[in-house]
């Protein structure tokens, strides 16, 4: 091994992302190019789809890794500059188990990463961190490879058409974020039957209207303006690949990912009675009641895209979700996460009613909760921190659970203190029956968390956290 091989840092939980320009470099995109394409030649087929996203160093990311994954003797099946779910839906559509999307997700405009499929399967986790340290400076040669091209998004479009059945029009508004989406969506929901207004669909890497993160609320704020001022029916949000979804409804008030999949469950649930539903867990304690009372299975599952389709597969699940809006249906499409049709199916939903969208999400309790807080920890070790904590917890009135991280379910509400997978950070989240019940669960996690961490700098806006949205009377 040389000092030129690629960064530990670039090696996430659930794929490779970091800086473009210091870290996710040619050369090193080049050499894991060639290690991945080694996995792939051990596969059952020699074919791999690749796709990118609309990030300005994804162009020559592009080209690097096309080349390497030729070199090594593979048939690359390129479908050049799509959403994420554009890429996964190539896979079943040209048959091809193996996929490469370049893409940085909602990361930093600087950054950029790689998502990687084999097999048929996320490849993450201790499958990447092994082959990490099986690079090699000198990326493998073979002869065979070659390169076609495919352009896939009307025949995506189409599927998803035939799979959705409005029962009225709808008027909507879509946020794309200068992401990848743009690509796709507006004439997505217009084949749908749809009205659309679309907000900053055009791809730009610099990304100058706002960050593609829907789960933050105030990058929503111009898609709100918009469905209120106009009188539209609902407002869709994307990320920069395309792959997690936010929502408002006709007033403009965003319902989170975690209540989407309470009104999801019921409706699958009806027609899979008995099966599970899969969720991180970052997702309100609301949740399972909704899906037990739906006569189905909660099952929580660590928080990550890749995480979450190993769950969904390993328990035949045909519904999964996330906070951060990674939404999965086995139900009526190919159990991978797919914003785009996840907004098809909550329009086609919408459209079901006579009633204003809101409507929809009304038998849905919401307690007081706050958005994911991210504690950045400087230079410390999140998860020993996290480990710290829970080896000493004193939660002796509530019931601990450390699937990942530690949730502490007390009975008028809960906490959550994680380490981040992306950031060097933790992850709280806090829920209570009332105002006063997040305040109380907020201090006393806190409290535990300095006694563990106690030159950790806690920021004002954790300390005195509340609950960011909307509760209804």
């Amino acid at each position: 091994m040389t000092n030129s091989l690629p960064d530990a840092k670039l090696f996430r939980a659930y794929d490779i992302r970091g800086c473009a320009e210091t870290l996710l470099t040619p050369a090193a995109a080049r050499s894991i190019a060639g290690a991945f394409a080694r996995r792939v030649a051990d596969t059952s087929e020699r074919r791999i789809v690749l796709g990118r996203d609309g990030r300005l160093t994804s162009p020559t990311l592009h080209a690097v890794v096309r080349d390497t994954l030729v070199e090594a003797g593979l048939q690359v099946l390129d479908i050049g500059l799509v959403p994420t779910p554009v890429l996964y839906f190539a896979q079943q559509h040209l048959r091809c188990k193996n996929g490469l999307m370049i893409t940085g997700s909602h990361n930093p405009a600087g950054d950029n990463g790689f998502k990687l499929c084999l097999d048929g399967e996320p490849f993450f986790g201790d499958a990447l961190r092994a082959m990490r340290d099986e690079i090699t400076a000198h990326p493998p040669k073979a002869p065979g490879g070659a390169i076609t091209e495919h352009n896939l998004s009307t025949a995506y479009i189409d599927a998803v058409a035939k799979n959705i059945r409005l029962q009225r029009p709808l008027a909507i508004a879509i946020d794309c974020g200068n992401g990848a989406a743009g690509t796709v969506a507006g004439a997505l929901y217009r084949a749908l039957g749809c009205e659309v207004t679309e907000l900053y669909s055009e791809v730009d890497g610099h990304f100058p209207n706002h960050h593609p993160d829907p789960a933050v609320a105030s990058n929503m704020a111009v898609l709100g303006e918009t469905v209120t001022a106009n009188g539209l029916d609902l407002g869709l949000a994307f990320d920069g690949d395309g792959d997690r979804i936010g929502f408002l409804d006709e007033g403009g008030t965003r319902v989170t990912a975690d209540r989407q999949l309470m009104l999801f469950a019921d409706h699958v649930l009806a027609h899979h009675p008995g099966a599970p539903v899969v969720f991180d867990v970052k997702c309100s304690r609301r949740l399972p009641a909704v899906v037990r009372a739906a006569g189905g299975v909660p099952v929580f599952c660590r928080t990550g895209h890749a995480n979450l389709k190993r769950c969904v597969h390993t328990h035949n699940a045909p519904l999964a979700g996330e906070l951060s809006g990674h939404t999965v249906f086995a139900d009526r499409w190919f159990a991978f996460d797919d914003a785009l049709y996840a907004g098809a199916r909550l329009i086609e939903l919408a459209a079901a009613i006579p009633e204003p969208a809101s409507t929809l999400f009304a038998p849905y309790p919401q307690d007081p909760s706050t958005d994911e807080l991210l504690l950045p920890v400087d230079g410390a070790n999140p998860h020993r921190i996290t480990d710290d904590l829970i080896a000493a917890s004193a939660f002796d009135d509530a019931e601990v659970f450390t699937l990942d991280g530690l949730r502490i379910e007390f009975p008028d509400g809960w906490g959550l203190v994680r380490a981040s997978n992306t950031t060097s950070s933790l992850v709280l989240r806090f829920e209570g029956d009332t105002h006063a019940s997040l305040h109380r669960i907020r201090d006393r996690i806190l409290s535990e968390l300095r006694g563990v961490a106690p030159d950790l700098p806690i920021p004002d806006h954790i300390i005195h956290a509340d609950a960011t949205q909307a509760i209804e009377d």
